[in-house]
């Protein structure tokens, strides 16, 4: 056990006839506050009268320090922090060589060991790097002339800082050259971010840099001491690289374990020892479990002091800590497993510590998947599906995999044509899951069987943990798309119209485009009562199963001849039907004339209708005759009806009382009837002006006098010349 005793607060309040400075006319008040036990309270002001040093109020040091030499050092206050400029610093003396230690334990933070050259050898630069002489460096404040260094001679101290846990800093000055840094025998071998314990030798008592102020108070040679926070708590503290002064922070008057009233005064005398003070115990509480990304509150609230003073935390690793330096940190892990914590308590007196370690067992955490709520669900076959979907894991550390099953029977499957990708969206991190989106795209050959597929989008941690989530999906069938090749159609009163004789054999050609992998049934119906059928298998032999098991979208063609035995017209209907109930149709005219070797007059045609006389012809035929000119003409039965055996007996029945129009329409109906009785084709050669010379094909002839007959200006003697052409033909 340590002799010397700290003092309390309560103890310095109370303490009749301390000595606080050696100046009878100061009034020296504590501000004290009800304390617990040795508990320093934080920032307590002491207040003294006005003099010529020091004005108004300054703060005490939280942490509670040794005197700054090695044990059983006799030293003595030669600048206190009232007389001390700038104040609220301390001059020590013990005399050239002394070994000086640290006031508390810590991290020292800065070395500034080059200047000068004694004991050891320096940089023999100035502070821009040019040549100088390292002996001016030695207390050059007091150089003959004055400061004959470059710059201030300030810029050239030897020192250390050290960061203590309680987020307070010590700053100790004027080191002989090299004895921090260099390696015993000639210096003791420290470097910065080591850890250093209260009472270890930083270095040796010098003079180098701004270690006289030529006051005759302190000597060329001591131990400039300080102590300083960061103005912001929390955050931390900086300074100058030359000379060391603090520049975001303030000082603090040092409070000292081993000497009565606990401040130094100028002018006292003082032996250094450590405080009498015994290392706390620390308690890191759990074990601890917690799943991954969730918040555990550690708890540290178990570690103590022997001698009740204030504790100061730090858990390791910091990494999955808000606060390290609580005494209950908020703990978020982003990955599972066992993670080891340390927790280091701090004593306020000297800084000692004592650790305790606990583990963290992290617990896996499955991810979380959600399908995107405007996901596309109704598609056609062939069609595309883009799967969209969201996961999110609190394990923001775990990497993964994704897979997505499109619902289709082994065997029919599709085309893959974007495999699954994962787009990170949010990285994570403490109370934040890591977040991505999924993608693929899929082409479905097929319509489902009724019932839909179901899209499965599953992802997996690299801990083997699943998350999934779906939808359903309906594809559609599509009917095929038929076209018929008209290339061979004749353009009749605006209906394209394939034209051929009885007895002669018509050819057909037609495509079928289905997008869906069917088989196909192709019809054609000729509209005489029979039709050709042929089955176009997508994999013959075999008939086609639903699904398809292939990517086969079907381009088809079809080509077929058929003999229309009487002359009428005909609606020939061309039919494709896929294996899904689709079907689709394209229906063609066709006009099939008879095979007459000679035209005959409107009269002839007049007794035909008015059936005065045995007939040529059936009656079936006549009526297919007026089917075939209704259809070509846009005269008949647009402007003259021309249904009925009655209708054709008025338009070729004409007398002296008739009109132009009406003479007109009788030779046209005849030369059209003669057409449709095989007289004339389309496309034979004929005189439209009477020259007796064939200058134009019979079909121009015909639309020729339908658009005279239809013209609103036509003249009758227009009407009577045309009349004659189509006369001269019908009489041929």
């Amino acid at each position: 056990m340590r002799t010397r005793h700290l003092p309390t607060v309560a103890q310095i309040c109370a303490r009749p006839g301390v000595r606080i400075l050696p100046f009878a006319a100061l009034l020296f008040v504590w501000a004290c506050a009800e304390t617990t036990g040795p508990e320093l309270r934080d920032a307590q002001q002491v207040t003294v009268e006005p003099s010529s040093h020091h004005d108004g109020t300054f703060t005490l040091s939280t942490g509670i320090y040794r005197i700054p030499y090695s044990d059983g050092t006799g030293m003595s206050v030669g600048r206190d922090h009232h007389t001390h400029t700038p104040i609220d610093r301390f001059d020590l003396n013990a005399g050239q060589g002394t070994p000086i230690v640290a006031a508390a334990s810590g991290w020292i933070r800065a070395i500034v060991d080059r200047h000068g050259e004694f004991p050891n050898a320096g940089d023999s630069v100035d502070i821009n790097g040019v040549a100088q002489d390292d002996s001016l460096e030695h207390s050059c404040g007091n150089n003959d002339p004055a400061n004959t260094v470059v710059g201030s001679c300030a810029t050239y101290n030897n020192y250390v800082w050290i960061e203590h846990p309680n987020g307070e800093y010590t700053k100790y000055t004027h080191f002989g050259t090299g004895t921090v840094q260099l390696p015993p025998p000639a210096g003791f071998g420290w470097s910065v971010d080591q850890w250093i314990d209260a009472g270890q030798t930083i270095g040796l008592e010098g003079d180098v840099g701004q270690a006289t102020s030529g006051d005759g108070v302190s000597p060329a040679f001591h131990l400039h001491f300080e102590v300083a926070r960061a103005s912001t708590p929390g955050t931390t503290l900086t300074w100058g690289q030359n000379g060391g002064g603090i520049q975001n922070g303030i000082n603090l008057v040092a409070v000292i374990c081993d000497i009565a009233g606990g401040l130094f005064l100028a002018g006292n005398g003082h032996t250094a020892n450590p405080c009498d003070n015994d290392a706390p115990t620390a308690n890191a509480g759990g074990p601890y479990v917690v799943a991954e990304g969730a918040p555990l509150v550690l708890d540290g609230t178990g570690s103590s002091d022997p001698d009740g003073n204030a504790l100061t935390y730090k858990w390791t690793p910091a990494a999955n800590l808000n606060d390290s330096t609580l005494a209950q940190p908020t703990f978020t892990a982003g990955d599972d497993g066992d993670v080891a914590m340390t927790l280091t308590v701090y004593d306020q007196i000297e800084a000692l510590d004592a650790t305790d370690n606990v583990t963290v067992t992290v617990t896996n955490v499955a991810p979380v998947v959600t399908i995107d709520p405007a996901q596309t669900t109704v598609i056609d076959e062939a069609g595309l599906v883009t799967v969209v979907a969201e996961f999110t894991d609190a394990g923001w550390l775990d990497t993964h995999d994704v897979a997505v099953d499109w619902g289709v029977p082994a065997g029919h499957e599709g085309t893959l044509l974007a495999a699954p990708t994962i787009q990170i969206l949010d990285t994570g991190g403490p109370g934040t899951p890591l977040r991505g989106r999924i993608m693929a795209t899929y082409e479905y050959g097929d319509n489902d069987a009724g019932a839909g597929y179901t899209i499965a989008v599953t992802v997996t941690d690299d801990d083997g943990a699943v998350g999934s989530d779906s939808f359903d999906l309906t594809v559609r069938n599509i009917d095929p798309a038929v076209s018929i090749d008209l290339a061979g159609a004749v353009l009749l009163n605006g209906v394209p119209t394939f034209v051929a004789n009885a007895g002669e054999d018509v050819p057909f050609s037609s495509g079928t485009e289905d997008p869906g992998s069917d088989d196909l049934t192709l019809t054609w119906d000729w509209d005489d009562g029979s039709s050709d059928v042929r089955v176009s298998l997508v994999n013959a032999p075999a008939a086609d199963p639903l699904p398809s098991p292939t990517m086969q979208p079907r381009d088809e063609d079809d080509a077929q001849s058929h003999t229309f035995a009487a002359a009428c017209v005909y609606s020939v209907t061309f039919t494709a039907d896929d294996d899904d109930d689709g079907s689709a149709s394209q229906g063609v005219a066709v006009l099939i004339a008879g095979n007459a070797d000679l035209a005959r007059s409107s009269g002839y045609w007049s007794a035909e209708y008015r059936q005065t006389k045995n007939s040529d012809f059936t009656t079936g035929t006549l009526q297919c005759y007026l089917e075939i000119v209704a259809h070509a003409s846009a005269v008949f039965s647009e402007v003259r009806p021309l249904t009925t055996f009655t209708d054709a007996a008025e338009v070729l029945k004409t007398n002296g009382s008739s009109s132009a129009d009406e003479i007109l329409d009788a030779q046209l109906l005849a030369l059209w009837l003669n057409f449709a009785n095989g007289a004339y084709a389309l496309d034979d050669a004929v005189d439209s002006d009477g020259d007796g010379m064939t200058d134009t094909t019979l079909l121009d002839l015909l639309e020729d006098a339908e658009a005279l007959r239809l013209h609103p200006n036509r003249t009758r003697e227009e009407l009577l010349a045309m009349k004659n052409v189509l006369e001269a033909l019908n009489t041929m």
